[in-house]
Parts: structure tokens; sequence; C-alpha cells
């Protein structure tokens, strides 16, 4: 919605927008029925020409919901907003780091809340975005999501707008994060370095947890397939001045084995909790005083076989992983278009990995990584359609573990800003962020984001944008062995030295790279293109988004050296540049208590050097037509949601139909690219349905089933096959 300020005249209509104790709402927006607005100003108060006399407008604020009312012919009008919370769940903070409208971000943004999250019966976040046809989920090292045809190195996973760490192989796990306490989860497509820096190449997911009023207690449980049982717990006490929220969970599963002709299991069993709590304090009207805390632990164990000149070794392994967040904030207002707020975040993570043979012999692989973030962030609305947004910070961060030499530290100093302005059909957003690194040095990322309201049922967005992923420890530092197996894998500083000692020890066989022609790793980055439109009329609206990423200096694993045992030696270089380019469709439509939703993403993801060396035919039998680009990307994926919601009853009903096309799984005929059928998984298609009842508004009952037509594939770890569950919630409400 664009926003024009109007200056009042004798013949105008004021309008004072109050809440319902009579006080009045600053910055309120009053939508028009030509698709043009206004904004009142702090007392609440907006002036509309006499001529709109008997017109129908829409007024909403953050917080309150959303009132339409037809004008009066009297020139002083009251209206009173009614406040609800679960208003918020249209208000987006992560694509600006600013609280607005989801339809006055021009840029793509989807918003998973809390009902959607509890339809699709999630335990874990994987539950949740493996339902969002614009993502796509593999099981690379854990359970890891793709945006746009990128992997789950690009995307950056945030908790409250605080990024989470704890990577392994670039992967971030999404099974590490329960789902009971999520208010809701902003997505956010294209880059976002402008605002948060390296990994948010292919956009964000931030996970807001919920941040609930009053005094209240509740408990949840959910049982399902596997022996996996889901138990939670929140308190919220909640003053005038104080609040206080903790959030408990406990979590539990028996695991799930795809081959049981081998030994192990697909995924591992494993326990796991989390305690997370947060804390405000309100000193006055101006300033403010919040801290979070967040902590997790797991702790599984496995079976694995590992072949050593062709003698099957058994071994056992054991596992514990834990982090932690801690998130101070004070935000101090000292007017009311003026907001400073300064935040230091301190999160860690590591791990602790015991192998044993089957003669008891022990190998320890002990992981400690740190990040540690200080930042101000300055926004000032110096006039009502302009908001300017500026910030500056330094952050460091280490690892510690066998497989790199002694401690290892990164540092990063950087500043960020951003102008949004609002006009009477328009909005526009630009953006910079300037990096300075200690291992990459200078980094310059932008931004700029357009909206503009072709009428009051037709938007048109589109957003440019630069992103960069700096080289991370493992790419750069990493040296490893996996003794089971006798392989080897050398971060890009420690290739010469990693040469030099598998000489010296007699281990190569044959250099099939010269490794003095790799040189220096450099940061990747990347240009972006998201544009679209959106077409909403009453209770039907269409999303939909084009979208083009072209990234350079791409980061890649290659092996360097064969050596005698006839495994290789591995490193990273910058080696080929790739683009990812398609569709994303978003639709919806109420019909008196159904819903129906329907998404879809059309992708093609391919590496230009390959796809120039198809066209010049350095390839036997392979043509544009049959080399299929990236591994593990889906070109086409699809979801339908129907639900029905009983208000009368208090119950609900949903039924969801996922799709996920053929993806290139193997490298079969040794080219190194994806060109035959054979290499290809085939597609799945999955359904689930769920229902629950809610009595006396405090305990609820649910039952549903995940993948109902047990649809499983070889190819993909994180799919067990049907998942059936239980579970119960007693809110206990004062």
């Amino acid at each position: 919605m664009s926003l024009v300020s109007l200056t009042a005249q004798a013949e105008d209509i004021q309008l004072m927008i109050l809440n319902q104790d009579s006080l009045p709402v600053p910055y309120a927006q009053v939508r028009l029925e030509n698709g043009s607005g206004l904004v009142a100003d702090i007392q609440g108060r907006v002036a509309l020409p006499h001529s709109f006399k008997e017109q129908v407008v829409t007024v909403k604020a953050i917080g309150y919901t959303i009132t339409q009312i037809r004008l009066e012919s009297s020139p002083q009008q009251r209206i009173i907003l009614k406040e609800d919370p679960k208003q918020l769940d249209e208000v987006v903070i992560s694509a600006t780091r600013t609280s607005r409208f989801i339809d006055d971000i021009p840029m793509p943004v989807t918003i998973i809340n809390q009902e959607m999250i509890r339809q699709s019966g999630a335990l874990r976040l994987s539950d949740v975005l493996r339902e969002q046809a614009s993502l796509q989920l593999t099981g690379d090292h854990g359970v890891s999501v793709q945006m746009q045809g990128l992997s789950s190195d690009y995307v950056l996973i945030l908790l409250d707008g605080e990024p989470l760490i704890g990577r392994t192989a670039g992967t971030f796990d999404l099974e590490r994060i329960a789902v009971a306490n999520i208010e809701r989860i902003e997505i956010i497509k294209g880059p976002s370095s402008s605002l948060y820096g390296s990994e948010a190449m292919a956009g964000v997911i931030n996970i807001i947890t919920k941040d609930q009023k009053g005094k209240q207690i509740g408990i949840q449980s959910r049982y399902r397939s596997f022996n996996t049982l889901d138990l939670g717990a929140t308190v919220d006490l909640n003053g005038e001045k104080t609040d206080l929220s903790v959030f408990l969970n406990r979590y539990r599963t028996d695991g799930f084995d795809l081959n049981p002709s081998l030994p192990g299991q697909t995924a591992a069993a494993y326990k796991a909790y989390t305690l997370q709590t947060k804390f405000g304090y309100k000193f006055s009207d101006k300033l403010r005083f919040t801290l979070a805390l967040r902590g997790y632990q797991e702790r599984q164990q496995n079976e694995l076989a590992s072949i050593v000149n062709g003698e099957v070794i058994g071994l056992r392994t054991t596992g514990r992983q834990t982090d932690f967040n801690i998130n101070p904030v004070v935000s101090f207002t000292p007017s009311s278009d003026l907001t400073i707020t300064y935040r230091n975040y301190l999160t860690g993570y590591e791990t602790l990995v015991k192998t044993w043979d089957e003669f008891d012999n022990v190998s320890s692989d002990p992981f400690n990584q740190t990040l540690n973030r200080n930042e101000i962030q300055t926004d000032w609305q110096w006039q009502k359609n302009h908001l300017s947004s500026i910030g500056i910070g330094y952050l460091s961060e280490s690892v510690d573990a066998l497989r790199y030499e002694g401690l290892t530290r990164f540092d990063a100093f950087y500043l960020f800003g951003q102008h949004q302005w609002t006009q009477d059909r328009s909005s526009l957003v630009l953006g910079f962020r300037w990096d300075q690194h200690s291992q990459y040095g200078q980094r310059l990322s932008p931004k700029a984001s357009y909206q503009y309201n072709i009428s009051k049922n037709l938007n048109y967005k589109v957003s440019i944008g630069g992103g960069f992923k700096a080289p991370d420890f493992r790419q750069l530092l990493l040296n490893f062995n996996n003794a089971a197996v006798g392989y080897y894998v050398f971060g890009n500083q420690r290739l010469q030295e990693g040469v030099e000692m598998l000489q010296d020890r007699g281990l190569i066989s044959q250099i099939l790279i010269d490794p003095s022609t790799f040189g220096q790793l450099e940061a990747e980055s990347s240009l972006s293109l998201n544009t679209g439109f959106t077409w909403q009329k009453e209770r039907f609206k269409v999303s939909t988004n084009f979208f083009y990423n072209d990234i350079n200096n791409l980061i890649e694993t290659l092996p360097f050296a064969t050596l005698n045992n006839r495994q290789q030696a591995f490193t990273y270089r910058n080696v080929s540049s790739v683009f990812t380019t398609g569709l994303e469709l978003e639709s919806s439509y109420q019909w008196r208590a159904f819903n129906f939703n329907l998404g879809y993403m059309y992708l093609e993801a391919k590496d230009r050097e390959v796809l120039n060396a198809v066209r010049e035919g350095q390839y036997f039998r392979v043509n544009t037509s049959n080399y299929g680009g990236l591994f593990n990307r889906s070109r086409h994926n699809a979801n339908l949601k129907i639900s029905y919601l009983n208000n009368a009853h208090d119950f609900d009903i949903s039924l969801r139909g996922l799709y996920r096309g053929r993806f290139g799984f193997a490298d079969l005929n040794g080219n190194l690219i994806l060109d035959m059928d054979q290499e290809y998984a085939p597609g799945l298609f999955s359904l689930n349905a769920s229902a629950s009842k809610t009595f006396n508004d405090n305990l609820r009952l649910e039952i549903g089933a995940n993948n109902l037509l047990n649809q499983v594939i070889r190819q993909d770890p994180t799919n067990p096959g049907r998942l059936l569950y239980v579970g119960i919630s007693y809110q206990l409400t004062k």
C-alpha cells in the first residue's frame, strides 16, 4: 500500500484513529477505494477530502484488527481499532529489519504462521519447510534446505533475527530446531547480503518465536511413528513492566533404516533437549531491555561398516552436539520518530564424535565454534513517507578442532544502510552493506527493491541485489583424514603442506591437477533479479515471481590426487560459475469455511562452463537438451492444500498434497555431469492429512498422517515413509 500525507483543509473530513482505551494509534494506515492511501500522524489523526464522504476505507495498524468503514458526512469522525495479536502474522521484520506489512514489502516474501505449522504436524523445522513448494529439502549431512536452486550454504538461518551457526560441510541441520514455540517463519527470497552479510546469497529464513502476553502455562505432547515422542511446556509471566517466557522441549526418536541389509541406520536414534527463555523489562516508554537465551543438546548413537582393502570393518559411533545463544538488546526511543537499538549476540556450537572399531580402538573428533557480534542500529522516520536505517557492527568467529591446526579466527567490521521511501502508489527500498573481513578483504553488497500499485487489486514488484559468501574455515583451513575410508581433505591454505605430507609418506600414486595452479580462494558473489505481480480481490490472491541468480567464483570440492589405496585427496578452489532461474507461483482462495492454497516452482540450475562446453561438442553424445544441470535439483515442485475450519464446533481438517519432480542423483558414466535418464531419482508425491478438535478453549486433541501413500525412494534419506501421529495440548490461562 502506498501512503501520502495531505494537509487538512477546512472542508476536510477529520478522522481520529483510537484504540479500545481511547488512546491514539500513531501512523495508522488508511487505504482509499482508488488504491492510494494516507497515514495518520503521531496523534492518530488523518484528513480526507470531503469528496470521499460515504466511500469505504480500510484502516490497519500493527497489532490491530484490519477495519473497514463507510465514511459519514460529519467533519469529525472517530474510528476505534480492536487489538488483535494474531494480526501480527501479516507483519514482516526480516525483509527490511523494520516492521512492515507484507503488502508493503517490494520483494518476494512468504510467511508461515502458527496455523500452518500446526496443520503440518511438524515437530522439527524440517517438517514445516518440507511443505513449501518454493523450497527443496535434501539429506546432505542432516536435513538441509535449498532456495531458488541454491544449496544450504547460501541460505542464512536466523532465530529471532540472529544467525544460527554450526554447519557440517556447509549444511545447517534443520532437525536442531523445535517448532512448538514458533510464532511464525519469514522466508525472504533473493540475496539479503545488504542487510545480513555472508551466507545470505540465496535468501533468509527467520524463525520468530512466540512472545505471549498475560500469564499462562501450556503443555504439549505428540507421539508418532518410529517411537518418536515430543514433549513441550511453555510458561509466560508477563506484567506491566516485566515479561518472562520459558519454553522447554524434549524430543526422542528411534530413527529409521531404509536399507536393513547394511549395518547401522539411515537416521540414527537420538535424544534432544531445548531450553529457551525471553526476559524483557520496560524502564520507561522510551527505554526497554530484553534478554533471549537458548540452549540445545543432542545425543545420538549408530553403527557403521567400512571397507578397507576389501575387508569389512564394523564401527560404532556416539555423538553429542550442543549449541547456545545469548542475545541482550537495549532499545531507546528518544522521540516517536527515532529508535536506537544495541544488540549483542554470543553463540557457540560444539560437537564430539567418538568412533570405536571392532577391536575397541577409539578415535575422537571434537569441534568447537563460537561467534560474537556487537551492533548498533538507528531507525529515523524523518518524514511520514521516509524511513532511514543505518547500522554498524563488529563480529569475531573462531573454530577449535583437531581437523584444523590450532585455534583459527576470523574478524569482520561492517556498515549497512537502508532507506524506505513510500509514495502515492509506489514504494522504494534502497540498501547497501560494506564488509571488511580479515580473510577476504572488502565487499560491497547493494540492493534495490520497488513496488508499484497498478490498481487497488494489482501490484508489481521488482528486486535487484548483490550477494556474497566468504570462504569458511572448512574451505580454507581443513586438514582432515577419514581413517576408516582412507581419503584426505585439505583446505585451500593447507594444500601445499598437505601435498608435501602425502608425498613424504609415499601415499600418492598420481597427481591429477597441479596444486600450484589453484591460487587463493576468493569470496563467491552473486547478482540476483526477482520480479512479479500480485493480484488480490476479496478472498482470492495470486502471486508470481520470476527469479534469476548468477553466481561467480563458485567454490567447489574436487580431487587433486589419487592415493595408493585408490581413494583420493580433495581440496577447494574457485572453478566455475552457475546460474539458477525459474518461476514461483502462490495462490489462495477462501470459500466459506474452506481455504485452498496452490504453490508451484519451475527451476533451471546449470553450470555455465559445462553448458558452454556442451554447446561446443566437448562431451560425447551430450547436447543442451539432455544436459540436466546441477545435481539434486528438481525442475518441478508443487503443493496443494485444502483446509476446513469450523469455528462453531472448534475443529479443523487439513489435506495436503506435495510433489517433488525427479532430480539428478549420481554420475554413472564418469563424465561428472548429469546427462542420462539412469542418473535421475524418480519424482515423489506425498499426501498428508491432519485433524484437530479444541475443547473449552484449553484442551486440543489432534491426529494426523504424513506420506499416507508410503512413497519412498532410496535416493532421499530424509524420507522415512508413512508417519502417523497423535497429539494433545493443554493451556492453563489466567
